[in-house]
């Protein structure tokens, strides 16, 4: 039986991976301490605990760990020892004065459960790993599990990370979300299901033909997936706000006549006497439709369409001023029938002093931003699926879009930032496609400042801040996904604004409801 597994809700970048352990280092100065690189992140462990070739459980940075494990590891820090199971233990040696003792056998999570980069001899740890006997303290049921068996390879042999949230059904680990306070900070809804029943709302999106953005995957986690010889694209990962803006299929409301509405009266009470399991398809295959299927615009933020309902007032959202429905009324007639753009708006909310995500002004001046598209589908007259257009068609349509319409987009609409395109082998041509070959590229990207300066202060900013990261696409993928390698400095930077309780626009509309508001708890 297979114990750990992925909920629906699961969240790549936030989650724990099973993996091996390639190669071990001694930390400088000191004799207990060794560092493991995975997922081209140090991992700072005691030496006792961890050889080369052992399989671990591998927690991400900014995650939230399950309570009782935590516990039961003694795993909680000092200043929350009562939630450790050793506490009468640790609470002895204080009283004894023996606080060099005690502290060992505390760790470093805080009351939240949350994991967080930390420095151990001054080297940096993003993140944790834990062996099996771990999970065997947490509940003694475990004692035969065999993280090896969770290991899989590609058709080349390579290792795959295997990612999972849930242990056994229990939630193991999840995002890590900061307690919030304000209404402005509350994460945009939309309309829920009783208020579009109380306000009779038309829902116009028809799901086939709407697609919010798939999430972003870690590069670290998929480096597998490419070869030597994948061509592909990679740009900015520019730090803003996500828009979608379409010109798709939707749903018209039409009024029924006489003999359609009081037929569909008749199907309801029918549907009465129908299993409740089978209802919804038996109403959906006798009501006679309420409305007309026609092109028309739909416009949305990450995950909460903006002109969803027909009678929907503006939803200012996270921002206090409606930026998808200010930058739809420009775009939306210049979209195709069947095409989709997405985007990320960058620098000020127009004609304030505040930035979308500050200090990251991308060289706008107050007051000014611009939105660039990096992704756009169009739907197939021949089979009505959804296709991804290629990245360099998708800036060849935003310069052409800009160069017909200067008066209407100059200033406003900018290409995707494109920072290489071409094989893999011929961006490195020194590295040995038989040995180590896939850590090796991850390292050399990371340190390449020729093409990526990923380390580096983000060069399309004013203020000093450090680059977001990379965005690596394959050329022709049969599959629409992209890849994510974010900086260091900038993973520090989250780590510190995240401390502090920040919370962003995408991050409150990435995490789930309930998630935020147990934050609070």
């Amino acid at each position: 039986m297979q114990i750990f597994t992925q909920s629906e809700k699961m969240k790549e970048e936030y989650c724990a991976s099973i993996v091996r352990v390639q190669h071990i280092e001694p930390v400088e100065n000191s004799d207990n301490l060794v560092k493991t690189v995975i997922g081209g992140y140090n991992i700072v462990c005691n030496k006792s605990t961890v050889n080369e070739g052992d399989v671990v459980i591998y927690c991400k940075n900014e995650t939230r760990l399950n309570y009782e494990f935590l516990s039961k590891n003694n795993l909680f820090e000092m200043g929350s020892r009562e939630l450790n199971s050793n506490y009468e233990e640790v609470k002895k040696l204080l009283d004894e004065g023996r606080e060099a003792e005690a502290k060992k056998l505390v760790g470093f999570f805080n009351k939240k459960g949350r994991l967080k980069m930390i420095r151990l001899r001054g080297c940096p740890s993003m993140g944790i790993i834990f062996r099996e006997d771990s999970l065997v303290r947490w509940n003694s049921r475990f004692k035969d599990v065999k993280l090896e068996d969770y290991i899989a390879h590609d058709d080349e042999g390579n290792e795959i990370p295997f990612n999972f949230d849930t242990i056994d059904g229990v939630m193991f680990i999840k995002a890590y979300v900061p307690e919030f306070h304000g209404k402005k900070k509350r994460p945009p809804q939309g309309i829920t299901p009783r208020k579009k029943k109380s306000v009779k709302l038309f829902d116009r999106i028809i799901p086939e033909y709407f697609k919010f953005n798939y999430d972003t995957k870690m590069l670290n986690d998929n480096i597998w997936r490419f070869k030597p010889d994948d061509s592909v694209y990679i740009s900015v990962k520019m730090h803003g706000t996500s828009a979608i803006f379409a010109n798709v299929p939707t749903k018209v409301p039409k009024r029924l006549n006489p003999l359609q509405f009081f037929g569909n009266l008749g199907i309801r009470f029918a549907s009465l006497f129908v299993s409740s399991d089978k209802r919804e398809d038996y109403l959906e295959k006798h009501l006679f439709p309420n409305y007309m299927v026609e092109f028309g615009n739909i416009c949305s933020s990450r995950r909460v369409p903006r002109n969803r309902y027909i009678g929907q007032g503006n939803d200012e959202g996270f921002y206090e001023f409606d930026i998808w429905n200010w930058y739809n009324q420009k775009i939306k007639d210049y979209i195709p029938e069947g095409m989709t753009v997405y985007g990320e708006v960058c620098g000020y909310i127009p004609d304030t002093e505040t930035m979308f995500q500050s200090p990251y002004d991308y060289g706008c001046d107050v007051g000014k931003c611009f939105m660039m598209p990096y992704r756009i589908t169009t739907i197939s007259k021949d089979d009505g699926e959804i296709v991804d257009m290629e990245m360099e068609d998708v800036y060849k349509w935003t310069i052409d879009l800009i160069n017909k319409n200067p008066d209407v987009f100059t200033g406003i609409i900018k290409p995707v930032n494109l920072l290489y395109h071409g094989t893999l082998r011929e961006l490195y041509p020194d590295l040995d496609v038989n040995t180590h070959w896939h850590e090796n590229l991850l390292e050399a990207m990371k340190n390449d400042t020729a093409h990526f300066g990923l380390e580096q202060n983000e060069p399309l900013c004013v203020s000093a801040v450090p680059r977001e990261g990379i965005v690596i696409r394959k050329d022709g993928d049969d599959i629409a996904e992209a890849f994510k390698l974010k900086s260091m400095n900038f993973l520090l930077y989250e780590g510190k604004r995240i401390e502090s309780g920040a919370m962003d626009s995408e991050m409150m509309e990435g995490f789930a409801l309930e998630d935020v508001e147990d934050s609070n708890n």
